[in-house]
């Protein structure tokens, strides 16, 4: 909330990717909405492709008076462009802990309830896209792919106008990796939160 409140500005673009059922972009969007100045009204791009998730992230979207504002898209952000599956843990709405290609998350497998095939891109191809707006934040939770995200985001990392990242990391798989490549690119660490007993946190990181 810190981020959203005191980070985000109601002129900037936000990339939520692992929207789930909106709380971020949802609150990003009232952010925006209720701006005195409009003449610069940004979006949020959420992106969520569990389909037990997406639409109710919809109608989330729909009930908050947010579409000119809160755009969805059934996409995942990775490494690159591809095509593959996508295996839920559970189709309860507003469920998490799902896997790409295989059925694991954060190193965990895990008996699958459902199948899907989803459209994977990268952050760094998906702005090549004329109709898009490039990011002024990004948040990052998608439950283990997250170095998968960075690595395939090197030019908008490189972008200045991009100015924050909130992101969670597993540490156990991160390694630091994912650290190293996001401070790397002129960003610093502001704010920490650990998830208790789960070597995961979240992480604010701000550019210098």
């Amino acid at each position: 909330m810190y981020w959203l409140r005191n980070i985000v500005n109601p002129t900037d673009v936000v990339y939520d990717i692992g929207a789930n059922v909106g709380p971020y972009s949802l609150y990003a969007g009232h952010k925006i909405k209720t701006a005195k100045k409009k003449e610069k009204r940004a979006v949020v791009y959420a992106f969520e492709p569990a389909f037990s998730n997406f639409f109710p992230l919809c109608r989330n979207i729909e009930a908050n008076e947010l579409n000119d504002i809160v755009v969805p898209f059934p996409l995942a952000i990775g490494k690159d462009r591809h095509e593959t599956d996508f295996f839920l843990r559970s189709t309860t709405t507003g469920s998490a802990m799902h896997g790409v290609t295989q059925p694991s998350s954060e190193g965990r497998e895990f008996e699958p309830k459902f199948r899907q095939g989803i459209g994977v891109t990268s952050l760094d191809k998906f702005v090549q896209n004329g109709g898009v707006k490039f990011p002024n934040h990004i948040k990052i939770d998608v439950d283990g792919s997250e170095l998968d995200i960075i690595d395939g985001a090197d030019q908008v990392l490189r972008d200045f106008r991009l100015k924050s990242i909130m992101i969670e990391i597993n540490a156990n798989l991160s390694q630091g990796k994912i650290e190293e490549i996001i401070t790397g690119h002129d960003f610093v660490e502001e704010m920490v939160e650990e998830w208790k007993g789960k070597n995961t946190f979240n992480k604010l990181y701000v550019r210098r």
